[in-house]
């Protein structure tokens, strides 16, 4: 099969400098088709050379719809915009703990107001249609217009796009911008869901502080991560299958495992496995990692924390832990009970139990996490690690059972 299909094409707007926030990944970037955009020409093959020629460069000013617009040009071309600053925004300085600068007032006026073309990304793809494929995953920095470009881009967030990552302003620094709410509405409206919130390393402040006479400032602006349901991409994308997997390797290159897994069961459930397998050789390798996920995952464990409903069976127990007097009432099982209860919510013998309880709390890295250090990801393998031994812990010490590791525990 043509890999070509399976390319997840990453657009980001606003990349000046040739930033881009997707997360570059060795294994993965020979499947990544990289389309970057700014409004401004003369940083255009500033780009191309950071990217060495490895990305394509569209000149385009991207809006809600075609019109006639000005794009002001500040001191610091990183806040030149579509939209004008506040007058109460003209006495703020930034200190960036990313180049150890002030940003003063003077650094964020307009030097110029250029004219310029805007065009919708719905507009862009299929009719101009520049030489690159549709976006499979947006990220925005656009000073204050994200919105108006989301809204401009209502066909590709409902058939082509399964990811959006969005600067976003928690002051009103922009006549006219909306607010995070607003955006998380017009996205949720396209089956998308708010996944993570990122604070920008900047702090704010009205009066420029001397050194040692500062804190943390006050909240600027930060990034979003949206990732669509499973659900939509099922119902709406004309390739779904392609699209869960694309879907499972952002979720799992942004550290969002859960939500990874997520899009691997809905592929799984709709048959997707039997459709890889009919596919010819050639598909890029984040498909077979998703494939080793899929069979790693489905020989894993079953056991969970005990459930809040297992341990209070009913919601007069649970709320008669806050009585003032106790009643006798609101008394958790024994644990002998609980134990049972719990063995048979899973269909286990006590001996399965043990054998897996043994398995969880190995100190050695397996299964999931082996294949995350493996592809240069061990922040995130460490995270799950952790997580693992925290909870498996937690379950003992929920259910009163001694930790005796067995030295040499199997893997799985």
């Amino acid at each position: 099969m043509d890999a070509s299909p399976f390319k997840i094409s990453v657009h980001h707007i606003g990349g000046r400098a040739g930033t881009r926030p997707y997360p570059h990944l060795n294994w993965l970037e020979p499947a990544v088709e990289n389309v970057l955009y700014d409004a401004d020409p003369s940083c255009l093959e500033q780009i191309r050379q950071v990217w060495n020629m490895q990305c394509t460069v569209l000149p385009y000013c991207i809006g809600k719809s075609r019109e006639e617009a000005l794009f002001h040009l500040t001191y610091d071309r990183y806040g030149s915009s579509l939209l004008t600053c506040r007058p109460e925004y003209d006495n703020l300085y930034l200190y960036s703990r990313q180049f150890n600068l002030d940003y003063d007032p003077r650094s964020h006026q307009t030097a110029a107001s250029v004219p310029v073309t805007l065009h919708s990304l719905d507009e862009l793809f299929p009719h101009t249609a520049p030489p690159v494929q549709a976006p499979n995953f947006l990220s925005l920095d656009a000073e204050g217009a994200e919105y108006d470009i989301l809204q401009g881009a209502a066909d590709l967030l409902r058939t082509s796009i399964h990811g959006v990552y969005t600067e976003v302003q928690f002051m009103r620094r922009f006549v006219g911008q909306h607010s995070l709410q607003e955006i998380d509405d017009l996205l949720e409206r396209h089956g998308f869901v708010l996944i993570e919130i990122r604070q920008t390393n900047v702090l704010s402040m009205e009066v420029c502080r001397p050194i040692g006479l500062r804190d943390h400032g006050t909240v600027n602006s930060g990034d979003v991560l949206f990732l669509k349901k499973p659900q939509s991409i099922l119902a709406d994308h004309p390739d779904p299958f392609v699209s869960l997997l694309q879907a499972a390797v952002t979720a799992l290159v942004f550290h969002h495992f859960s939500f990874a897994l997520n899009y691997l069961d809905a592929f799984v459930a709709r048959g997707g496995e039997a459709w890889l397998d009919a596919c010819a050789e050639g598909v890029p390798d984040y498909v077979h990692v998703m494939k080793s996920i899929i069979k790693t995952v489905r020989n894993y464990p079953r056991l969970t924390p005990v459930r809040f409903t297992q341990l209070y069976l009913t919601p007069e127990d649970a709320a008669a832990r806050f009585a003032a007097v106790p009643s006798g009432q609101g008394t958790p099982l024994t644990c002998a009970s609980l134990f049972d209860d719990y063995l048979r919510s899973l269909d286990m013998t006590p001996e399965q139990f043990r054998l897996q309880v043994n398995h969880l709390l190995g100190e050695h890295y397996f299964g999931v996490e082996e294949i995350l250090r493996l592809l240069d990801m061990a922040p995130l393998a460490d995270l799950i690690r952790e997580g693992r031994l925290q909870q498996i812990r937690g379950l003992c010490s929920r259910l009163r059972i001694p930790i005796e590791q067995t030295a040499g525990s199997g893997r799985a």
